[in-house]
């Protein structure tokens, strides 16, 4: 951003210039209060630069509509609505959904990674952000059946990906507390990313010692920092 665009914007937030567009007496949810707030929004250029009183060069009159922040749908198959990327994204904008981080696993578990490359490729450049982690269980288990099988080093280049957060749930549970050198050796390629894993009834006990669990009735615990979901 250029230092002229940066202070016009700053100059809107004041209140000092006419802001590009002002959304007027919108109800605002805070998420950070947990509150419900009547103001103006004001917009200069592609940036909400205040919320308060405001004039603008355009002003829309939202008579107390609802306005939030974009929803992140953190964990999703994007496959299991068998839409591709774009049709996807026309079903859940509308909806207020921004964003997900989506784990195709169940694409890899049929097609390998001709399947990734295909969910990667049809979700570029969308309005909708998608991000990815990486199927950690193709196949799931080594008693399942599938289209293919992903090893580590086959995972390991997709790390460099910008839309690739990191590993993604761990089903075989069995596997994972027992040390399994598979998946030891996936959590290894992916030390610096994050990590989702899911651990159900049984499994979760076995680790006993690395969870620090949170309040009761919760069903989430932490491990070393990283949240199991």
């Amino acid at each position: 951003m250029q230092s002229d665009e940066l202070k016009r914007r700053i100059s809107a937030g004041r209140g000092d210039a006419l802001a590009d567009l002002v959304l007027k007496n919108a109800r605002i949810v805070n998420v950070f209060t947990d509150e419900i707030d009547t103001a103006d929004i004001a917009i200069s250029g592609n940036s909400i630069v205040g919320v308060g009183a405001y004039h603008g060069r355009k002003e829309v009159d939202l008579h107390g509509k609802y306005v939030c922040p974009g929803l992140i749908d953190g964990h999703i198959h994007i496959e299991s609505s068998m839409l591709c990327g774009p049709a996807f994204e026309q079903a859940v904008l509308p909806h207020g959904t921004t964003a997900v981080v989506t784990d195709p696993h169940e694409i890899s578990n049929v097609a390998g990674l001709e399947g990734l490359d295909f969910m990667l490729e049809t979700t570029k450049n969308l309005t909708l952000s998608v991000y990815f982690m990486l199927p950690s269980c193709v196949p799931a288990t080594d008693l399942d059946e599938s289209g293919a099988v992903l090893n580590a080093e086959q995972l390991r280049p997709y790390y460099g990906d910008p839309r690739v957060l990191g590993l993604a749930e761990l089903m075989n549970a069995y596997g994972t507390v027992r040390c399994d050198p598979k998946i030891l050796q996936k959590i290894r390629e992916e030390e610096r990313k994050a990590l989702f894993n899911q651990y159900y009834g049984k499994e979760r006990d076995v680790v006993t010692g690395i969870v620090e669990r949170e309040a009761p009735g919760r069903n989430r615990a932490r491990v070393r920092g990283v949240r199991f979901l």
